[in-house]
């Protein structure tokens, strides 16, 4: 089972004047944060442009982050779509493009009720091999994937890690209480690095 821990940054995407993606800058800004010692990169996250990107562009950045980063550390993609099906699509896709896991957004036009928040993640799981990050940003998405959806999730083999970035410091307790060590925490906030790493979140993941 793959366990991830330690600081996996979300990478912004680099961009000339005229909007193009600046990929040796991009490649520049991975090759700098692995060799200072990250455990994991995440690119394509939210605050990286993901939703504004053609497929096309999306390509060359998980391509050119793989190549820049050679095995070096794992390299998540963020995967932020509106349906199910374009979900899975795109996750196929970014496994082929050498990805090694996706860090998930909920649906981006629908604020799911938490069996419809199970069945995204459960969909999307099983559209790859790739192990999921789960994105939980109640307060910028309206979906909270709570310990009661973590738990209809454990046995989603596929799901390794959850973002939390509730913004309630008492959840990463509820989680381990919930589930025990079956999910890595990593903490999304980082006005609450310090007490999520006293309260045995596994890591952090800025953004």
């Amino acid at each position: 089972m793959t366990i991830w821990k330690g600081v996996f940054p979300a990478v912004t995407t680099k961009m000339n004047q005229d909007g193009k993606i600046d990929l040796t800058a991009t490649q520049s800004s991975l090759d700098r944060l692995v060799d200072k010692g990250v455990s994991g990169v995440i690119v394509l996250p939210m605050l990286g442009e993901n939703a504004s990107l053609v497929p096309t562009e999306r390509e060359a950045v998980i391509r050119a982050a793989v190549e820049a980063v050679a095995g070096r550390v794992p390299v998540l993609s963020g995967l932020a779509e509106i349906t199910l099906e374009t979900a899975k699509v795109h996750a196929r896709a970014y496994e082929g493009f050498g990805a090694q896991g996706l860090m998930v957004f909920p649906s981006l036009a629908y604020k799911t009720d938490p069996r419809e928040t199970v069945a995204w993640y459960k969909g999307i799981a099983g559209a790859s091999a790739l192990p999921i990050m789960i994105y939980n940003n109640p307060i910028a998405y309206g979906v909270d994937v709570t310990p009661d959806v973590l738990q209809m999730l454990s046995d989603t083999k596929e799901i390794v890690c959850v973002k939390e970035e509730s913004g309630d410091i008492r959840r990463i307790t509820d989680i381990a209480v919930a589930l025990g060590d079956r999910f890595s925490v990593f903490c999304g906030v980082d006005d609450l690095i310090v007490e999520s790493m006293a309260l045995a979140s596994r890591a952090g993941s800025p953004e």
